[in-house]
C-alpha cells in the first residue's frame, strides 16, 4: 500500500512539474514559451523581488495558458536591474531590449506594448501638447553638403529596430536638389529649444539620436510622380530602443478590427513641429485634428490637377492645415479594440498636399498603412 501511494505522489510531482510548452509572445513582442512562473527564473524573479508598477504589470501582462501561474517566458533572458524606486518623471520601461528585429524577423508590438501614453493629451487651443504625448514621433536628421544637420521629415516609431515615413523623404526630389543625406532620427523631442525637455515640472528623458543604417523605400515609388503613389520608406536604426514613457512605438492596423476600416467623416490626428521639407517650424510638439474626406471627392478634386489616387491613399483636412504635421509624420486615432484595450493606431503618413500647402477646401493626402502590412513585415529583417 505504502509503495501504491508513493508511485502516486511521484506521479503527481511529474504532472504538476510538467508544463506543454507553447510558443507564446511576450508584452514587449518577444518569442517565448508558455510555462509555469516557477520555471521561468526572470519572472519568478519578478514576481518575489520587483514590487514597482511597471515590473509588476509587466508580469500581468506576461500571463499565458489556463494555469494560473502560467506566464509566456522569453526565449532570451531579459535584463533585470535591482529593485528601485522611480521619481514620476523618471519612470522608464520594465527591461532592457536584449533581442532585436534582427533576431525576430517580421515582429511588431502586440496592442499591450504599442500606442500608449503616459496620460491623456493635455491640449490648449488645440494645437499644444505634453511632453509624453505620441513618444512614437520621431524626427528624421539629414546632413547638408557643408556638414550642418537638419530635421526637415518626421516619422514613426513601429519597434524597436525601425521608423516608419514617407518614401519622399528618403528618395525625394527636393532632398536630391538640395543634395541632403538622410542620416539619422531624433526620438523623444519635444521642445527642440531644450534638452531634456520640462513640461510644468515633468521632466523628460535626454532625446535620443540614433545613427541610420539602413533606407529602404517602396519599390513602387516614383520620387517625380505627382500621384506620390506608394510614398512609404523604413528606416533601420544603428541599434535597438530601449522604449519609456517618452519613446514607445505607434500600433500598426495589423488585425482585422483594425484594417480597411471606412474613416469618411471621422476626426483623425496628426502631430509634429509644423513644417515641410523646406518650410519654417515649431519648437514644440504640435497636434490637430483632420477631418477624413472621402476618396471619391477627394480625388475628383485632385484630378483636376493631373493627379489620379488610389485606394491605398487617404484624405484628410481642408479646414485645418495639414502641413502642421512634418511630412512622413502620422495620421492616427485612438482605438479602442474591446472595453479594456485602448490604444493609438497609425492609419495613415504624412504624404501631399495642394502647393503651396494648407490652402482650404484642399485635404492633405497620406498614404494609407493598411495596405502595406505585408510590405512592412517582409521587410523589417536583417
Amino acid at each position: 500500500m505504502m509503495q501504491k501511494y508513493t508511485q502516486l505522489y511521484v506521479l503527481l510531482a511529474c504532472l504538476i512539474n510538467f508544463v506543454i510548452l507553447e510558443p507564446c509572445q511576450t508584452p514587449d513582442g518577444r518569442y517565448g514559451d508558455c510555462k509555469l512562473i516557477s520555471q521561468c527564473p526572470e519572472l519568478d524573479y519578478i514576481y518575489k523581488n520587483q514590487k514597482s508598477y511597471y515590473y509588476q504589470d509587466y508580469l500581468r501582462r506576461s500571463k499565458c495558458g489556463d494555469d494560473i501561474f502560467g506566464v509566456c517566458c522569453p526565449a532570451v533572458p531579459l535584463y533585470i536591474p535591482p529593485y528601485q524606486t522611480y521619481e514620476p518623471y523618471q519612470t522608464h520601461a520594465p527591461y532592457e531590449t536584449t533581442l532585436s528585429s534582427q533576431e525576430r524577423p517580421g515582429v511588431l508590438p502586440d496592442h499591450n506594448m504599442c500606442g500608449h501614453q503616459a496620460m491623456e493629451s493635455r491640449i490648449i487651443n488645440g494645437v499644444n501638447t505634453s511632453v509624453t504625448d505620441f513618444p512614437w514621433f520621431s524626427l528624421i536628421e539629414y546632413t547638408k553638403p557643408n556638414g550642418e544637420k537638419s530635421h526637415n521629415c518626421g516619422g514613426v516609431l513601429i519597434n524597436e529596430n525601425y521608423v516608419l515615413t514617407a518614401a519622399h523623404c528618403v528618395i525625394g526630389a527636393d532632398l536630391t536638389r538640395f543634395r541632403y543625406t538622410l542620416t539619422g532620427v531624433r526620438l523623444g523631442e519635444w521642445n527642440m529649444e531644450t534638452n531634456p525637455d520640462d513640461d510644468d515640472g515633468q521632466r523628460a528623458d535626454p532625446v535620443k539620436n540614433i545613427p541610420v543604417v539602413k533606407t529602404i523605400s517602396h519599390e513602387g515609388y516614383d520620387p517625380y510622380s505627382k500621384s506620390q503613389r506608394n510614398d512609404i520608406a523604413l528606416l533601420r536604426l544603428a541599434q535597438p530602443v530601449t522604449y519609456s514613457r517618452f519613446v514607445r512605438p505607434i500600433c500598426l492596423p495589423t488585425t482585422r478590427d483594425t484594417a480597411n476600416i471606412n474613416y469618411d467623416g471621422e476626426p483623425l490626428k496628426i502631430c509634429g513641429f509644423g513644417k515641410t521639407e523646406t518650410g519654417l517650424n515649431s519648437p514644440v510638439k504640435l497636434m490637430a485634428e483632420v477631418d477624413v474626406v472621402s476618396m471619391e471627392i477627394c480625388s475628383e478634386k485632385f484630378r483636376s490637377q493631373n493627379v489620379n489616387l488610389s485606394e491605398k491613399q487617404i484624405c484628410a483636412g481642408g479646414e485645418v492645415d495639414s502641413c502642421r504635421g512634418d511630412s512622413g509624420g502620422p495620421l492616427m486615432i485612438r482605438h479602442r479594440s474591446d472595453q479594456t484595450t485602448e490604444f493609438h493606431l497609425l492609419v495613415g503618413i504624412v504624404s501631399f498636399g495642394k502647393s503651396p500647402c494648407g490652402q482650404n477646401g484642399w485635404p492633405g493626402v497620406y498614404t494609407r498603412v493598411d495596405k502595406y502590412i505585408d510590405w512592412i513585415r517582409s521587410k523589417i529583417k536583417a
